[in-house]
Parts: C-alpha cells; sequence; structure tokens
C-alpha cells in the first residue's frame, strides 16, 4: 500500500513539474519585450506608430509600448491593427503588415505574464545598425522654414522646385518623407525635371513656390518628367529593390508636389524628403506606368458619382513593351469602397494585381511584389472600383450627398493605379527580389 502511494506520488510530482514547465512556456514567463515582441512591433506598428508619423503616439520603446499593452491587445485581436487593407489571400506582397496567430499568441502571453523587459542592447545593434544610412541622404529637398499653409476651406497643392541640387548624374534608391504636421498633409510627390519639360526653368536659382487651390498638381509636366516616388497616409518610406535605381540627370530640377487638407488656422509646416543613394551601380532604371481617372480607356466613364448612387468603374489599358513590375500603387478617395486590379497577357491568363475588399482612404500603401510581375507587350491591365455616394457611406465628406467627380482634391474623386517596374530581360520570371538598398 505505501509502495502504491509512493508510485502514485511520484507520478503526480511528474505531472505537476510537467505541467509547470509547459505553464512557463506557454505563459510566456521567459518572454521578453526586447528578445521576442519588440521584433513583431517594430516591423508591423513602429513603421506608423514613429515620429512625425499619421499615427497619435510612437511605438518605439518599452515605455511607448507597456502602458498601452491590453490596448494593443485588444487592437490586434480583433483585427483593427495593423492595417493592412490588401486581401492577402488574392495576392501576397513582401511588404505585408499581417500578425500571424501565433504573433498574436506571443504578444497576449507576454501581457499576460507582466511584460517584462529583457536586455535591450542585442535588438539596439540590429536597430542602429539597419538605420545607419539616416545620416547621409544624397538629397534632402525642404520646404523652406518660412513657408505658410494659408487658411482656406479647400484643399490646397503647393509645388516647390529645387533646382542646384543635381550637379551630377546620380542614382537613387531608397526614400524618406517627413510631412511636418500627418493632420494636414495629404500626400507628397517627388518629380525629376529635364531640361526639354515644361516645367523646367533655364536660369532659377533659388527654390520657387506655387499653389494652387483646385488645379492637378501635374497639370503642367509632360513625358519627360519621371515621377520617382510618393507617399500617401499609411507610407512614409520606400526603397527600391538592389539593382534598380531612379536616374537623377545632372542639372536637372527636383520638384516636390504637396497636397495640403483644409485648415481653419494658418499653419507653418516644414516638409522635408530624404533621397538615399544605391549602394551599388543600377542594372535598370525604374519606370511607372499609371492608369489614371478617364485618361485611359474608362469603359463606363467619365468618372462621375450623382448624389445618392453607387457606381462601378472599369479602365483599361494596354501594355506596349514588355514590362517586369516589382509595385504597385492603388489610389482613390472617400467615397471609395473596393478597389480590384488584375491583368490579362496574349496568351488569356490572368495575372492578379491587387485587391481591396474594403477601402479605408486612411490607409493606402505602395505594394511590393516577392518577385517580378511579367506583363508582356500586349498585356491588358484592368481596374475596377466601386464608389458609394451616399448617406451610408460614413467616410463621404458630405452630407446631404452632392454629386462628386474627379480631381486631386480629397472631396472629390479619383481612381488611380500606379505599376513600378522595369524593363523586361531574360530571366525575371520567378526572380525573388531584395529590397535592402
Amino acid at each position: 500500500m505505501i509502495i502504491k502511494i509512493k508510485k502514485y506520488l511520484k507520478k503526480l510530482f511528474i505531472a505537476i513539474t510537467f505541467n509547470c514547465i509547459l505553464f512557463t512556456s506557454f505563459y510566456g514567463q521567459k518572454i521578453t519585450f526586447y528578445h521576442d515582441v519588440f521584433p513583431i512591433i517594430q516591423k508591423n506598428c513602429s513603421p506608423c506608430h514613429s515620429k512625425n508619423s499619421s499615427a497619435p503616439f510612437g511605438l518605439l520603446t518599452y515605455k511607448d509600448v507597456a502602458p498601452r499593452a491590453r490596448q494593443i491587445q485588444k487592437v490586434i485581436d480583433s483585427g483593427v491593427m495593423p492595417p493592412w487593407p490588401a486581401d492577402a489571400g488574392y495576392q501576397s506582397f513582401q511588404n505585408e503588415r499581417i500578425l500571424s496567430e501565433k504573433e498574436k499568441k506571443l504578444i497576449g502571453n507576454w501581457i499576460g505574464s507582466g511584460m517584462k523587459k529583457g536586455v535591450p542592447n542585442l535588438f539596439k545593434k540590429k536597430e542602429n545598425h539597419s538605420k545607419s544610412k539616416d545620416s547621409k541622404p544624397e538629397i534632402i529637398l525642404m520646404v523652406p522654414d518660412s513657408f505658410i499653409v494659408n487658411k482656406s476651406l479647400k484643399d490646397q497643392f503647393a509645388r516647390f522646385y529645387f533646382p542646384n541640387l543635381v550637379e551630377n548624374d546620380i542614382e537613387i534608391g531608397s526614400f524618406k518623407f517627413y510631412s511636418g504636421n500627418p493632420e494636414i498633409v495629404h500626400h507628397m510627390e517627388i518629380w525629376n525635371c529635364v531640361p526639354d519639360s515644361n516645367a523646367f526653368e533655364p536660369g532659377l536659382k533659388n527654390p520657387k513656390i506655387e499653389i494652387k487651390d483646385d488645379l492637378a498638381l501635374t497639370s503642367h509636366l509632360t513625358q519627360t518628367d519621371n515621377f520617382i516616388s510618393g507617399i500617401l497616409p499609411g507610407n512614409l518610406e520606400e526603397s527600391y529593390p538592389e539593382g534598380i535605381s531612379v536616374l537623377l540627370p545632372k542639372n536637372s530640377v527636383m520638384l516636390a508636389l504637396i497636397h495640403y487638407a483644409p485648415v481653419l488656422t494658418e499653419n507653418k509646416i516644414q516638409s522635408k524628403i530624404l533621397l538615399y543613394k544605391s549602394k551599388n551601380p543600377a542594372l535598370r532604371y525604374a519606370q511607372t506606368i499609371s492608369i489614371l481617372n478617364n485618361k485611359d480607356k474608362m469603359l463606363n466613364g467619365p468618372l462621375f458619382i450623382p448624389a445618392n448612387s453607387i457606381k462601378e468603374f472599369h479602365s483599361v489599358k494596354v501594355i506596349e513593351a514588355d514590362f517586369s513590375a516589382f509595385a504597385v500603387m492603388p489610389h482613390a478617395h472617400q467615397l471609395c469602397k473596393n478597389f480590384f486590379s488584375f491583368a490579362i497577357n496574349p496568351e488569356g491568363d490572368t495575372i492578379p494585381i491587387v485587391r481591396i475588399n474594403s477601402w479605408n482612404f486612411q490607409w493606402q500603401f505602395l505594394y511590393r511584389f516577392k518577385e517580378f510581375k511579367v506583363f508582356p507587350a500586349g498585356t491588358e491591365i484592368h481596374v475596377m472600383a466601386t464608389y458609394d455616394n451616399t448617406s451610408n457611406n460614413f467616410q463621404n465628406p458630405f452630407n446631404p450627398p452632392r454629386d462628386v467627380g474627379t480631381s486631386n482634391r480629397a472631396q472629390d474623386e479619383m481612381m488611380a493605379l500606379f505599376l513600378i517596374g522595369v524593363p523586361f530581360k531574360s530571366g525575371d520570371r520567378g526572380k525573388i527580389l531584395n529590397y535592402g538598398q
């Protein structure tokens, strides 16, 4: 009897010990912020929750995250954060911000186990190394500190010309944007204007500023001008794949286009854009194919949404030369409800590009493909979007609804798709892209 009791107690001890070990592992007693949680936060949250970003607070340190841990757990469990509008089941992207169930559970276990801080040194070394390029941008486009966004009930569009910055040909591989005020700065674009451009002004020596309230920002640009990069809400920095750059020709003029939201008071906003030189010589230069509003073949245009109506539009553009795309940027405004793009190549095969089932004006990204999307000459690029101009659309800028047409103003609408890529060459199909510039 005594022997049986001893055996039972031994088994019970082993079982309790095993369960304690399992409990310790599962509930993350050894999980620490810097070793386990911060890499997830930095990849998926910090790009927006940082200084000068669109988020209301930063998530860059333990002191930032710990007081908001319960709130963070709630929004990630509900799927509200991190925002990633693109349907990953239709097309997966290199820069996806989607938490796996394992990552969600790990964060929950860290919170439940007391939110231990851990040792930051190991992670800080990695973090500092990855940001070493920030200290030496090749070109800085800085809005003059004297610039004031005037009081206006309309959107305002400013053009900032920067001469004398490109003394020799420069290959640019990455960009970083600082809005100065994310609540007012809606989006920013960088263009490069060469001597035969309509926007090029011989003899221009100092930065020049033009402000418009209802004209398209790019109406004065021509095909010789080169769109370099841009930001929209949710997208603050970009880099091109290795071996691909944007060429800034000698003596060209840099042009920054900035869209400001309506404001009730004057605001001094000093935005800046940093351009970084490519690490290695470029093998090819980036180009952009645009499918923009009514300028391309809109099958049921023009883009006009009467008050109290829901309308779907469909545009098609045929690619003239073999093209290898590495990124796509869809764009619309507040009435848009969904956005869908695909391609049909000359053989009749359908190529997925991007699908956004629930459009959110506040979250617009440049989506990077994991490998080249190859579009042979003759490929049709299809763009489709649905717009809801009824009072049921909580994003509708007008109450009651009004007729809405097309312009860059946020209260009007756009249906645009930008495919960024390079001329095709043998070996592009299936090539994995490295965005390490």
